[in-house]
C-alpha cells in the first residue's frame, strides 16, 4: 500500500493551521511517524483514517484519491487505532472486536473466525 500526500493543509475552525502544505510519498512498506507534540501527527493519521477532511490539497491511498465517494474503499484497505480511545467500560475486549467488526461492516462469523484465529 503507498500513500501519495501533495500540498495537504488542515486547518481547524479556531484558525490553528495543524498541517501546513505537507508533501509527502510513503512506498509500500512498514512506517513509524515521528515528531514534537504538536506537529501535526495525529491529524495526518486522522486525515488517513478519513475521520477528518483536509482543507486543501489531494491524499491517495494506492492511487484511490480521497473523496468522500471514495472512503468506504479506503477504510476496507486501513485499519487505526489512536493512542487514547475511550471504548465501552462494559465490553470484554472480544465483544468489543466483535462490535467493532460489526460497524465496519464485517460479518459476524468472519470476525469471530478472525479473533480466534488469534486467540483472543
Amino acid at each position: 500500500m503507498s500513500i501519495q500526500i501533495e500540498d495537504l493543509t488542515v486547518t481547524f475552525k479556531n484558525g490553528v493551521t495543524a498541517i501546513n502544505h505537507a508533501d509527502l510519498e510513503i512506498p509500500t512498506g512498514i512506517f513509524g511517524l515521528l515528531g514534537e507534540n504538536g506537529a501535526g501527527k495525529t491529524t495526518l493519521m486522522r486525515v488517513l483514517a478519513t475521520i477528518l477532511k483536509p482543507t486543501g490539497g489531494v491524499v491517495s491511498l494506492d492511487g484511490i484519491l480521497y473523496s468522500e465517494g471514495n472512503y468506504e474503499k479506503i477504510q476496507r484497505k486501513i485499519g487505526y487505532l489512536p493512542q487514547e480511545i475511550d471504548l465501552y467500560p462494559t465490553l470484554t475486549v472480544r465483544e468489543c472486536l466483535e462490535y467493532m467488526g460489526n460497524l465496519s461492516g464485517i460479518d459476524k462469523r468472519v470476525c469471530r473466525k478472525r479473533i480466534d484465529y488469534y486467540g483472543i
